[in-house]
């Protein structure tokens, strides 16, 4: 999976067509997921903390500009990477590794969902520093019910934004150095509308069991189907409808 912050082609060399870069979930957000059973098991487990190794964790903050339906949404995230040796009392012990969080969102007044997916930017990538293009554009999710999650549209180039169906308009998107402080902070004080449940959805009964999690009703989106649209030709028509055995 390309990175986003990386591997974009730029701007101006971006394909033409108004509905590339819509990616419909069905099942879900497979760029999303980037889940890893041991990515999520710290949470629900403070009180039972009885040690905690060094932090040798990295911390960045995604900013990015939204507007939904012509109304702002902007998302400051406060990202977490690489490990934390976790000891419980009861002797067990586990670990966070990856992107914390992996996938952030919130409700919107329609009773949809919008959730970014955070780049990778655990090695120091900052925009300041130019390891992140100054047209960094992560992965954006519009989701029918966010209640569920279990459909979405995923905003992934120009032409997305540009679409006569599009919801969201795209002011760009910058990546600063945090803190552990920052993100301690912005887990105290921010919810995830994807929750533990929705996330561990589609998790064998017995990754659930571990976790004391129950079975989400519906699955979380996290596998891609994309599509693209062309016009037809009016000269290529004839030939279309005969070969779709239409008249």
């Amino acid at each position: 999976m390309p990175d986003p912050g990386r591997d974009k082609a730029p701007r101006g060399q971006r394909p033409i067509g108004w509905m590339l870069g819509i990616f419909v979930a069905v099942v879900g957000i497979g760029l999303l997921a980037l889940r890893s059973e041991t990515g999520q098991l710290l949470l629900g487990h403070w009180s039972f903390v009885r040690s905690i190794a060094q932090d040798e964790g990295t911390y960045y903050r995604l900013k990015v500009k939204l507007t939904y339906k012509g109304e702002p949404q902007d998302f400051d995230i406060v990202v977490g990477c690489n490990v934390r040796r976790i000891t419980y009392k009861d002797g067990s012990g586990t670990y966070e590794a990856g992107l914390i969080p992996t996938v952030f969102g919130r409700r919107m007044s329609d009773g949809k969902g919008l959730v970014v997916r955070p780049p990778n930017a655990c090695q120091g990538e900052t925009t300041a520093n130019g390891r992140i293009r100054q047209d960094l554009m992560p992965i954006i999710v519009v989701y029918d019910d966010a209640e569920t999650l279990d459909f979405g549209t995923a905003y992934m180039s120009d032409d997305a934004y540009d679409s006569p169906i599009s919801v969201l308009s795209f002011g760009g998107a910058t990546i600063e150095r945090a803190s552990r402080r920052d993100f301690d902070e912005f887990r105290r004080t921010h919810s995830n509308l994807v929750s533990r449940e929705s996330y561990w959805s589609s998790a064998p009964d017995d990754v659930l069991r571990r976790l004391k999690l129950a079975r989400a009703p519906a699955p979380w989106a996290h596998v891609c189907e994309g599509y693209e649209r062309f016009r037809v030709p009016e000269a290529a028509r004839a030939w279309c409808r005969r070969r779709s055995g239409r008249s």
